[in-house]
């Protein structure tokens, strides 16, 4: 049952660079991001390293918004991952990444740090 949960990216209908170029444009620097970091991978990991850094700015945008809430940090953070579901399933396709947990863990404790730097440029 290998590969049971895996999408082919070219059956999804997300596939292809200018759907993902059109639909989440970059800023100029992280563009250049995107270029820089596929001259050492390969033009065939564009479209992940794309989504991943649109998910990134989606998850940190929402966390900027939420730091003034009165709940934890981490539920904080955790909420700022829900609200970029979308983002966050574009990424994964377009990764191959199966399991969303593990991309949560591994950004959790970024996205906490930052909900507390917030909370402290705001005297909270």
């Amino acid at each position: 049952m290998a590969g049971a949960f895996t999408v082919p990216l070219a059956a999804s209908p997300y596939a292809g660079e200018d759907h993902f170029s059109a639909r989440y444009p970059l800023s100029a620097e992280d563009q250049q991001t995107v270029d820089d970091v596929v001259s050492v991978m390969g033009e065939g990991r564009r479209e992940a390293i794309h989504m991943q850094i649109v998910w990134a700015n989606c998850t940190k945008s929402a966390v900027d918004r939420f730091s003034a809430q009165a709940e934890t940090a981490r539920a904080v953070a955790e909420a700022a991952m829900a609200s970029c579901t979308v983002e966050e399933t574009l990424y994964m396709v377009a990764s191959g990444i199966r399991f969303p947990q593990s991309i949560r863990e591994t950004s959790l404790p970024e996205l906490t740090a930052r909900v507390m730097s917030n909370r402290a440029a705001l005297g909270r």
